[in-house]
């Protein structure tokens, strides 16, 4: 499978899964305690930088790039610090997964129609999504998610940037 092909598999899975999001969650604050799902978003952003970090090896990226990728990881935490609602924060991570996404896989083009491109397939899938909600019983679509999400798909594109060599994304799997 490709990384495009996984890319929209991931989109596909981004505006159904909203469907099923909050029996999810009440199921997940059932079996392990509401107090273990507030940590589950930290895990995420423990896990995204342990990943950024390896990237970064494997790539030997400069000091001062390596300064700003730290910077977007210490803005993240202090931003979903700060969220009154914490199971907003996930929003942040699927979208910041989805820009890093739609950069790799589209790294033969220039970096401008790279940023663009995903930015706008970004807002788009953050929006679909909030309208997609907005027809659900018990699921209301938000504009402000709609900004969580465009907040984590441009985090997610400024990793891929600070962090990926240019060229071809290869096959994965």
């Amino acid at each position: 499978m490709t990384l495009r092909r996984f890319t929209y598999l991931y989109i596909a899975y981004l505006i159904l899964s909203s469907a099923v999001a909050r029996k999810g969650l009440e199921w997940l604050r059932g079996l392990i305690g509401a107090e273990k799902v507030h940590v589950i978003p930290w895990v995420f952003l423990g896990v995204a930088l342990c990943l950024v970090v390896l990237i970064i090896r494997r790539n030997r990226i400069s000091w001062p790039r390596i300064l700003v990728v730290a910077s977007t990881f210490v803005g993240i935490f202090l931003f979903l610090k700060g969220m009154r609602i914490p199971e907003e924060r996930i929003h942040i991570f699927q979208y910041g997964l989805l820009g890093f996404l739609l950069v790799t896989s589209n790294r033969e083009k220039s970096w401008k129609q790279t940023f663009v491109m995903a930015f706008f397939v970004v807002l788009l899938v953050a929006g679909a999504d909030e309208v997609f909600q907005a027809f659900l019983p018990d699921r209301v679509g938000e504009i402000r998610d709609v900004g969580f999400g465009c907040l984590g798909g441009i985090w997610g594109i400024l990793i891929a940037a600070l962090t990926l060599k240019r060229g071809p994304s290869r096959p994965i799997g």
